[in-house]
């Protein structure tokens, strides 16, 4: 009889082992996401700032280069403006659909890849 009291007090603690080192495993992969997602998402947001001010000093030099040929800043800032306005249009009407399938393809490939 005793045996099977030290058999099922045995089960009791690889079972509690069991969940515990289960329950670390699960804490640790969740911290492990969160900070790979948090790194990749302060580059994205670095490369994203430091590509937006590149573009803010070269449109502002390319106006200033405008507005002196055409001798009036105004006439150099408004082309520059037209010409990211056309821009935009282009990009909305062209490549929407491409980008909607292309993020869907990419987030299914790595939520596949995570839980299979």
């Amino acid at each position: 009889m005793s045996s099977i009291t030290d058999q099922i007090q045995e089960f009791q603690e690889a079972s509690k082992s069991y969940i515990e080192t289960t329950i670390e495993f699960h804490r640790l992969r969740l911290f492990k996401g969160l900070t790979l997602f948090l790194s990749s998402s302060v580059h994205k947001l670095l490369s994203i700032l430091f590509i937006t001010l590149s573009a803010i000093f070269l449109s502002t030099a390319v106006a200033f280069l405008l507005g002196e040929i055409w001798e009036s800043y105004a006439m150099g800032f408004f082309a520059v403006g037209i010409f990211y306005f056309i821009i935009f249009l282009l990009v909305l009407l062209l490549t929407r659909k491409k980008i909607e399938t292309n993020v869907i393809q990419r987030t299914s490939k790595k939520f596949l890849i995570k839980y299979s």
